[in-house]
């Protein structure tokens, strides 16, 4: 059985708190270089493996490459909800530092 170790890079678009694919199909080298690339340009990125080759050329278009950044963004959605809990505690006063 082959190994597929292509990868899918997402970017966080910050205007809407959701991932969006940026690029798939991609070897690790090539992964790495694309994320320097939007680092450079100060965008929030994302690697993961691939199950299997994406078809089409363009990932925005692409239905695994649309669901895959739909579940990065509710699972960094949760995570992110489950840190700010104590902040919303506390600015409500229910952690607040004693009557």
């Amino acid at each position: 059985m082959t190994t597929i170790n292509h990868k899918l890079v997402v970017c966080l678009d910050k205007g809407t708190s959701t991932y969006k694919p940026s690029a798939h199909n991609l070897n690790a080298e090539q992964a790495v270089e694309h994320v320097k690339s939007l680092e450079a340009d100060h965008i929030q990125s994302r690697v993961f493996d691939q199950k299997r080759n994406h078809s089409g050329h363009d990932p925005k278009k692409c239905r695994a490459c649309l669901d895959a950044a739909k579940k990065i963004t509710e699972e960094h959605n949760t995570r992110s909800a489950d840190q700010q809990q104590p902040a919303v505690a506390e600015a409500s006063g229910e952690l607040g530092e004693g009557d």
